[in-house]
């Protein structure tokens, strides 16, 4: 089949997202066949050389800087708190530090290439030109707004930011969404070596063993970047760290030995797995014939064998009866925990 004019397969190159080794070349541009990504093969010196010599990053009208900053604090609250380490690649003048510093107790470390790093220095604790350059402490979150598609080397500035960070880091990031704007096919800013959809963006991150949490579009970044993905991401956790977070959920919200209600499908998908690491006295459940779960007895509840233990629901469709008939046997309200509050719990603070 005759090649289309202009456009050419390329069988050695690797997509930097996915990884694979099926691209078009258009121009100046590779079309990855497999994830949709678009990158150009521009060196990384001859951008790093760009930046350095620019200023006034972020020079917007202010009711535009003001959208984004304001939209980017509030999203933002769920991951700070009062002295944790945060390090925000490409932190332009400060103006997102500054903000998040003027209510919150905690080290705000900048990377900056341009210029701006002299105005940002003045409102962040720490301000450096590469992260390597970072002082050698973990950071607890890091955020890079409109970063990545500018950097020629993704999959290396992501091992890089990953070595800055805590085990339990989250990552923040944000790209354009392929071109940025609905109205336009292809972005053409010619500081922009890549073009990502969501698709390859999550491709990305999984290659870097990282878990995403959460993804949204239509971010506003400027009126020419309408519409942005950003992403919630953090180390993939292994079963042990699983296993690991639930059994210190359970155990610090019950705070004491404690029986066990119901062990259908719910308790077989969320507990069964750990029950040897909780301490769990009694098991009860309203089928109870010959029963015998990790070594104990599951029996029909009875005050008498609860003696007074703290009881956890492990069932989502039947806790509130349930819990009736625990409260009607004569169990204090109190003492009555349920398995969907403490994996929430879990699910918000993993």
């Amino acid at each position: 089949m005759a090649e289309k004019p202009g456009i050419h397969p390329m069988s050695n190159v690797a997509c930097p997202c996915c990884g694979t080794s099926q691209a078009t070349q258009r121009d100046a541009i590779y079309f990855c066949d497999q994830c949709h990504h678009r990158w150009s093969s521009d060196s990384q010196e001859n951008m790093q050389a760009h930046y350095a010599a620019q200023s006034g990053r972020n020079a917007l009208p202010k009711h535009y800087i003001k959208r984004k900053l304001d939209e980017r604090y509030e999203a933002l609250h769920d991951y700070l708190d009062n002295g944790m380490h945060v390090v925000e690649i490409g932190c332009a003048e400060g103006g997102l530090g500054g903000l998040i510093k003027s209510h919150y107790n905690l080290h705000y470390a900048g990377v900056e290439l341009s210029q701006d790093k002299q105005k940002a220095s003045k409102v962040l604790d720490v301000v450096c030109e590469q992260p390597a350059q970072l002082p050698q402490h973990r950071y607890d979150l890091l955020l890079a707004f409109h970063v990545l598609e500018h950097i020629a080397d993704v999959n290396q500035a992501l091992s890089q930011w990953l070595q800055l960070l805590t085990p339990t880091a989250k990552l923040v990031i944000e790209v354009p969404n392929q071109s940025g704007h609905p109205w336009i096919e292809t972005d053409r800013n010619s500081e922009h070596c890549h073009q990502f959809d969501t698709a390859s963006l999550l491709l990305l991150m999984r290659r870097h063993g990282l878990t995403v949490c959460l993804l949204q579009t239509g971010m506003f970044e400027s009126p020419c970047y309408p519409d942005s993905i950003r992403i919630v991401a953090m180390r993939e956790i292994s079963p042990a760290q699983r296993v690991e977070c639930l059994v210190t959920a359970l155990i610090s919200t019950i705070g004491e030995p404690f029986d066990l209600c119901a062990v259908g499908g719910d308790f077989a998908t969320y507990l069964a797995p750990s029950l040897d690491f909780l301490p769990v006295i009694q098991l009860f459940d309203s089928v109870a014939q010959n029963r015998l779960i990790a070594g104990k007895n599951v029996e029909r509840f009875s005050l008498d064998k609860n003696a007074g233990r703290p009881v956890l629901i492990a069932s989502f469709r039947y806790e509130d009866d349930i819990a009736k008939q625990l409260l009607a046997a004569g169990v204090a309200e109190q003492r009555i925990f349920r398995l969907s509050d403490i994996l929430m719990q879990v699910s918000h603070h993993v």
